[in-house]
C-alpha cells in the first residue's frame, strides 16, 4: 500500500465454532525463489476467532520467517534417483523418512544401501543411517507418495562437490533448476565427458 509504503496479506481464515480459540500456525511462500518456509512466528499466539478482525494498516499482526525452509520430495512407484537441497534438522532415516515408511522400502547409495524393516519400524542393511544434501540416492518405493525435509538450506558457494575420474554418483543441492553448463562452469571438461540423469544425458563438446 503506497500510503504506508508497505506489501499487506489480507488474509480469511476459515473453521468451525469447535475450532474457536485452537492455536494457529502459519506457513509461508516465496514465489520468487520457490521456497516454503515451514515457521512463521508472530510476535504473540494467534488462536482462531470466528467473526473477528485481527490488524489494521496502522498496526498490522507481522509475521517473521525463520532460516528453516521445507524440501518436499515426490517419490514415484519404482525407483527413482532423489537428493535433498536442505539440511535435515533429523537426518536419520526412521524420523525423516517417517511419513513414508512402509512405502520407500530401500535406498541405495553408490558404496552402501538400508532396507526397511516393518516390524521393528527400522532401516538396517548398510554402513548409512541418515540423508545428506548433496548425495545421490536411489530409492524403491511402492506406490507415489511425499515427505517433507524441514531443516536449514545449503550454502552452495561452501559445498564443493570431488569429481574423480569416472562415474561419480552427485546430488543436485540447489533448490533452484540450472542448465548443465552453469552447474558445472568451474570444471574443466574434456571432449567425450558425460553427465545422466535417471532418464537422460548429455555429452560435453569442446567444439560446440
Amino acid at each position: 500500500m503506497e500510503r504506508y509504503d508497505a506489501y499487506y496479506v489480507m488474509m480469511t481464515i476459515y473453521g468451525n465454532p469447535e475450532d474457536n480459540n485452537k492455536l494457529l500456525t502459519f506457513r509461508a511462500y516465496d514465489a520468487e525463489t520457490g521456497i516454503i518456509h515451514p515457521s512463521v512466528k508472530t510476535i504473540n499466539a494467534v488462536t482462531f476467532m470466528g467473526e473477528h478482525l485481527m490488524g489494521s494498516y496502522g498496526d498490522p499482526l507481522l509475521f517473521f520467517t525463520t532460516n528453516e525452509i521445507e524440501q518436499v520430495v515426490c517419490i514415484d512407484k519404482g525407483w527413482q534417483w532423489r537428493s535433498l537441497y536442505v539440511t535435515p534438522t533429523q537426518p536419520d532415516l526412521k524420523s525423516l523418512l517417517a511419513p513414508v515408511a512402509g512405502n520407500l522400502t530401500y535406498i541405495k547409495t553408490r558404496d552402501s544401501f538400508s532396507t526397511y524393516n516393518e516390524g521393528g519400524n527400522s532401516w538396517s542393511g548398510g554402513n548409512f543411517n541418515m540423508l545428506q544434501p548433496g548425495g545421490m540416492y536411489k530409492m524403491y518405493a511402492a506406490k507415489e507418495a511425499s515427505f517433507p525435509v524441514i531443516g536449514l538450506g545449503v550454502d552452495l558457494k561452501q559445498h564443493n562437490v570431488p569429481i574423480m575420474r569416472g562415474w561419480n554418483w552427485i546430488g543436485f543441492a540447489s533448490p533452484v533448476g540450472m542448465t548443465v553448463a552453469d552447474a558445472f562452469a568451474l570444471l574443466s571438461p574434456e571432449d567425450g565427458d558425460i553427465v545422466k540423469n535417471q532418464f537422460d544425458f548429455a555429452i560435453y563438446d569442446g567444439y560446440a
